[in-house]
């Protein structure tokens, strides 16, 4: 999870959308027709709320580890992993296989525009390979 450590961003970020049936959640900043999305695959627990006031990625310590491993009825497999969510010094979680953090200029109001590309993708071994318009970044634990 070191390149989790990277992530940090002043910006506002949005719960923007969720699909159940695919374990996807996505948060995500917009501004001027400029987005950062974080796109969850395989979550198995969140607790998030609907606004972050600015975003840092953090790696849970081993207490918030034990204590999301009881709370959510689940000890994660080796390719599963808690994500901490520091926002205005207050710490949120998501559990989840991976996460992949994608610049883009997409509308505002196309829902889920990453549900087929990623489901399509992830079906292809080198799925964080994916071609977009802009960057992506990988970020398996």
């Amino acid at each position: 999870m070191d390149k989790v450590k990277k992530f940090s961003s002043d910006r506002v970020f949005l719960l923007w959308d969720t699909l159940v049936t695919s374990q996807q959640l996505m948060l995500r900043s917009h501004q001027d027709r400029d987005n950062i999305d974080l796109i969850f695959n395989g979550v198995f627990y969140v607790d998030v709320p609907f606004k972050l006031l600015g975003l840092k990625l953090a790696k849970p310590t081993a207490a918030e580890h034990r204590r999301l491993a009881k709370r959510s009825q689940h000890i994660p497999r080796f390719d599963q992993h808690f994500y901490a969510l520091v926002s205005k010094d207050q710490r949120y979680f998501v559990g989840a296989s991976n996460l992949v953090i994608e610049h883009n200029s997409q509308s505002m109001v196309d829902p889920f525009f990453f549900t087929a590309k990623y489901l399509y993708e992830s079906q292809q071994e080198d799925f964080y390979r994916c071609n977009v318009d802009q960057s992506v970044e990988y970020l398996p634990s």
